[in-house]
């Protein structure tokens, strides 16, 4: 039987200090399906992913969460050297991978969205998880996520993925512009695969669902998971201005969709262009006149750590929208090698984490401006 430990970063000890977390922490509780675990704002999907690759006739798999560095470290010391170690490598998270890699026996396999050169002298690596195949016997590529590490312990929002990719061209973004639609075996597989797990609401992770052929099989889904869990509530979607305009009707019709998520990043004509965000000012006041007709959730993402930029007409629109507002997703500005649009001069160390304000383009007062501006919109928005 072979081991793997699969292991996760406790978010604590990814953003100590980071005022987002507290903010989130406050304002899931006031809004219906919403939970975070102790740990973990979400089920880490690449677990699951990988796990139920891992046939349990084969392997003996368990997880293990970093909340100190050096008990993690101790706590591999113990354990049998034959065992296989894999972490997924963000550049949030690198830091204490590295740190915990070097300094444990067992062979260790990361994948993830930094270089392979950050962990390449202790690790294997993979660019994708089909690479297990290659290092691992009884790999099976196609097969469902398994969630049986997470069943029991904590609430969550489980992710499904309908489709991968998104045809527009976002300045920021590193996702492909190929769109992959999923069959309907493979979506219905994973929405069996929650079975277990404790959820009212389920994400859908496409990056701009809609553009997608079979966005509306999320009917078929609803049926499929609400018979094993009369708990469901329905799910949360991601998508554009532009596509959220003009599909919100349908949506509505459906009855199916609880929460949608749009990329409204900044309330500014210029940055907008900059940023080659899909829609304009015109359009998410066209939007938004239209959400205040229906009872469904509204979360805008929004942009910080912007130069020369005071977020005015941003708060502006965060207050004068606020009762539509169910909290928004804050996001500080990176950029990465894979961006498709390069906003500014980078090549500082904290320009690809997203938990750090500090970015090389931006000024002393920048960073108080934009420390401010997040204080202003958690509290328009029903934080502390």
């Amino acid at each position: 039987m072979n081991k793997v430990v699969f292991c996760q970063a406790s978010t604590d000890l990814i953003r100590p200090d980071n005022p987002c977390l507290d903010y989130y922490r406050q304002m899931y509780p006031k809004n219906d399906g919403y939970h975070m675990g102790e740990h973990f704002m979400e089920v880490p999907t690449w677990i699951a992913v990988i796990s139920g690759m891992l046939p349990d006739e084969h392997y003996e798999k368990s997880l293990h969460v970093i909340t100190d560095v050096q008990e993690t470290i101790k706590y591999f010391h113990e354990q049998d050297e034959m065992t296989i170690v894999m972490f997924s490598v963000l550049e949030v998270n690198k830091r204490i991978v590295q740190e915990v890699i070097k300094d444990i026996p067992q062979a260790v396999m990361c994948g993830g969205y930094v270089h392979p050169d950050e962990v390449s002298d202790y690790a294997i690596w993979c660019d994708e998880v089909t690479d297990l195949i290659k290092y691992l016997p009884h790999v099976q590529v196609d097969a469902p996520p398994n969630y049986n590490l997470f069943k029991g312990w904590m609430k969550s929002i489980p992710r499904i993925t309908l489709s991968e990719g998104c045809l527009h061209n976002c300045a920021f973004c590193t996702i492909s512009r190929e769109l992959h639609e999923y069959t309907y075996d493979q979506v219905y597989a994973q929405a069996m695969s929650f079975q277990g797990l404790e959820f009212e609401l389920v994400y859908v992770n496409d990056k701009t669902y809609g553009q997608a052929n079979n966005n509306l099989w999320l009917n078929s889904l609803f049926s499929v998971i609400r018979e094993y869990n009369p708990a469901f509530q329905g799910f949360i979607v991601q998508t554009t201005v532009p596509m959220a305009s003009m599909m919100l009707e349908a949506w509505i019709d459906m009855e199916v969709i609880r929460y949608i998520e749009v990329g409204v990043e900044v309330v500014d004509t210029e940055y907008l262009k900059r940023m080659r965000k899909p829609y304009n000012l015109k359009q998410l006041n066209k939007l938004m006149n239209k959400i205040r007709q229906y009872d469904i959730g509204f979360i805008p993402n929004i942009i910080f750590g912007l130069p020369d930029h005071d977020y005015k007409s941003t708060l502006y629109w965060l207050w004068w929208n606020a009762d539509q507002i169910s909290f928004i997703n804050p996001y500080v500005l990176c950029q990465y090698e894979e961006s498709k649009g390069q906003m500014f001069e980078g090549g500082g160390v904290n320009d690809t984490n997203e938990n750090v304000v500090d970015k090389s383009w931006l000024s002393a007062e920048d960073i108080n401006r934009t420390d401010y501006a997040m204080k202003q919109a958690f509290y328009m928005t029903g934080g502390e």
